[in-house]
């Protein structure tokens, strides 16, 4: 019975560190990349060269990676706290990470949502 505790405490720490991990990568991709994509479309839309070190595509399959590990992360904490009966004496943390991953789940969504090709920019310089 211990070692099925033992376990158990094992499995969510690994979630953790998975949670926090994908949570560190997403991090880089939306503020480097995606950051550095938005940039260089704004600098194209006024005659710049285009110059990021990832494509859109790349971005896109970042992206979807991420995603993936964050939806199937937060589906085990849905079924370990239907299967998984934590001692009384630990607390559990299922719930609060449950809530970590869903808002990160979500600000991810956000924030994937971008518009590939921005109309022209209409500038006036004077009327009269």
């Amino acid at each position: 019975m211990n070692n099925i505790k033992l376990l158990k405490a094992s499995l969510i720490e690994k979630l953790q560190v998975v949670i926090v991990e994908t949570e560190k990568n997403q991090k880089i991709v939306m503020e480097k990349y995606l950051d550095e994509w938005h940039k260089s479309q704004k600098l194209a839309a006024n005659g710049g060269q285009i110059a990021t070190p990832a494509s859109l595509d790349t971005i896109q399959e970042w992206f979807e990676i991420l995603a993936y590990i964050l939806w199937h992360a937060r589906e085990q904490i849905k079924m370990l706290q239907v299967y998984v009966n934590i001692d009384e004496q630990v607390p559990d943390v299922l719930p609060q990470l449950l809530e970590k991953v869903t808002k990160s789940f979500e600000n991810f969504i956000i924030r994937a949502f971008i518009i590939e090709r921005q109309p022209l920019q209409v500038i006036t310089m004077q009327k009269k």
